[in-house]
């Protein structure tokens, strides 16, 4: 018996990052290696790629929510974007 989940896997999170900064709403106060990412403004990304082109069609400062799974239940949180840079 099998299933197969469609997401992307979070296998580390820098701290100050705006993915830790987003998941102090989640319970352990992060995104923690093993969340996986399964949509972003509701759009099911299931690839890194699919994650960076949907990612791409937000600006700098906008918020977005992401949708992800956790210990087998789905939570959504939003996400100030910022560059790289910062």
């Amino acid at each position: 018996m099998g299933f197969s989940l469609k997401g992307v896997a979070v296998l580390r999170v820098s701290p100050g990052s705006p993915a830790a900064k987003a998941g102090r709403a989640l319970r352990n106060g992060s995104y923690q290696p093993g969340d996986i990412i399964t949509a972003v403004q509701g759009i099911q990304v299931d690839s890194v790629a699919k994650l960076q082109v949907r990612l791409d069609d937000f600006q700098v400062g906008q918020s977005v929510k992401v949708s992800i799974i956790r210990d087998d239940a789905k939570r959504e949180v939003d996400v100030a974007l910022s560059s790289e840079q910062q």
